[in-house]
C-alpha cells in the first residue's frame, strides 16, 4: 500500500473516531443534564418535605444526582480533550497527505515527461535517419533562383504590409553586388499556393521566400480575387507538402513573416534549411533583413554570415529586433559552411 493510501485510511480512522467521540459528548451531555435535573428535583422535594428522616433521604439521593451528573460531566471533559487530539493528529496526517499526494504528482509528471522525451528521442532518430538521405546538393554552377513570394490580402486594412517595397528594396540591393548576375529574383505579388506551385515547376527555385502575414499555425496566402480580397491560411504541414511535391525542392526556404519558427522544424522534412520568425516582426525589420541578407547571399557569403548580417542590421533599428531571425537546418547541414551563390 501507497504512504498515500495509507495516510488516507488513517485520516478516515481518525474521523470516524471523531465522530465516535462527537456521539459520547452527546450522550455524557445528556445524562449529565439529566442527573442535574434529578438532583434538583430532590432537593426542591427535601426542602419542601416536613419530615426530618425524608428530607435526609431526597438529600442523599440529590447527592447521588450530583456525583453521577460530576462523572458525566468528567467524561465530557475527557471526550473534548480526546477530540482536541484526534484534531491534532488529523490536521499532522492532513498535511502529510497533501505532501504526498503533491509527491505522487510530481512522480507521474516526471514519468510523463520521461515518457515524453523518450518519444521525442525516437521521433528525432526515425527523422534524423529519413532526413539523411535527403542531403543537400552541391550546387551547380548556375545562377542561384528565388521564388520571391508575398502576399497582403488586407492591402488597405490595419494588417497592411509594405510587401511590395522589400522586394524593391532587395532587388536595388543586389543591384550593387558583387555577384549580381547570379542570383535570379522571380517575384510573384498577391501570391496564391497555386502560384507557389506553378513558380516551384516553372522556376525550379533554390530558394522560397515568403514575405506576408504569418503565425503559430501557419502562414496566410492571398485569394487572387481583385474585388473581395481575403486571406487563405495553409498550416505548416501543408506547406511542406506543397514544398516536397517536385522533383527538385529548394534547399532554403524563408519565412519573413510573423512567429513562424514554430513550423520549422516540420518543414526540415521538405527543406533541409529553414529561415524563420521567433516572434511578430515590424514592416521595416522585415525588409531591412531582406534587404541584407539577400545582398550577403549575393556577396557570395555563407547562409550562416548572410543570417548574422540580417540580425546585425536589424540590431541598429530602434526596435532592436535582432533577435527574431532564427535559423533550423537538418543535421548534416552546415550553415556557416554553405554558399548558394558560387563565381564562375
Amino acid at each position: 500500500m501507497s504512504r498515500t493510501e495509507t495516510l488516507r485510511r488513517e485520516i478516515a480512522q481518525i474521523l470516524k473516531k471523531e465522530a465516535d467521540t462527537q456521539s459520547d459528548i452527546a450522550k455524557h451531555t445528556a445524562e449529565a443534564n439529566k442527573h442535574a435535573a434529578d438532583a434538583a428535583k430532590k432537593s426542591e422535594a427535601a426542602f419542601k418535605s416536613k419530615s426530618v428522616s425524608l428530607r435526609s433521604s431526597y438529600l442523599r439521593q440529590a447527592d447521588s444526582f450530583l456525583k453521577k451528573a460530576a462523572a458525566s460531566e468528567k467524561k465530557i471533559s475527557d471526550a473534548r480533550k480526546k477530540l482536541a487530539t484526534l484534531a491534532s493528529q488529523k490536521s499532522s496526517k492532513q498535511k502529510s497527505l497533501l505532501a504526498s499526494e503533491k509527491s505522487d504528482r510530481d512522480k507521474i509528471s516526471r514519468e510523463a515527461a520521461k515518457e515524453r522525451r523518450e518519444e521525442m528521442n525516437h521521433v528525432r532518430q526515425v527523422t534524423s535517419m529519413r532526413r539523411r538521405a535527403l542531403t543537400i546538393q552541391p550546387p551547380k554552377p548556375e545562377p542561384l533562383r528565388v521564388l520571391y513570394l508575398t502576399t497582403n490580402p488586407e492591402a488597405f486594412g490595419e494588417g497592411a504590409l509594405r510587401t511590395d517595397a522589400e522586394v524593391r528594396n532587395v532587388q536595388n540591393e543586389l543591384k550593387g553586388t558583387l555577384y549580381r548576375d547570379r542570383i535570379q529574383i522571380s517575384h510573384l505579388p498577391a501570391a496564391t499556393y497555386e502560384d507557389m506551385l506553378r513558380g516551384l515547376n516553372d522556376i525550379r527555385p533554390h530558394v522560397v521566400h515568403f514575405s506576408g502575414h504569418g503565425g503559430n499555425a501557419g502562414i496566410l496566402f492571398d485569394n487572387g480575387s481583385i474585388d473581395n480580397p481575403t486571406g487563405v491560411a495553409m498550416n505548416f504541414d501543408k506547406l511542406a507538402r506543397f514544398l516536397s511535391a517536385t522533383d527538385n525542392p529548394p534547399r532554403l526556404l524563408v519565412l519573413n513573416a510573423c512567429d513562424t519558427l514554430n513550423g520549422a522544424e516540420i518543414l526540415l522534412d521538405s527543406v533541409p534549411i529553414v529561415v524563420a520568425m521567433s516572434d511578430s516582426i515590424t514592416d521595416i525589420a522585415a525588409a531591412t533583413f531582406a534587404t541584407k541578407f539577400y545582398s550577403a547571399i549575393a556577396s557570395a557569403q555563407s547562409v550562416g554570415s548572410a543570417l548574422n548580417q540580417g540580425k546585425a542590421i536589424l540590431s541598429m533599428l530602434a526596435s532592436a529586433e535582432d533577435h527574431l531571425p532564427q535559423s533550423v537546418s537538418r543535421d548534416d547541414v552546415d550553415i556557416d559552411s554553405l554558399i548558394l551563390v558560387t563565381p564562375v
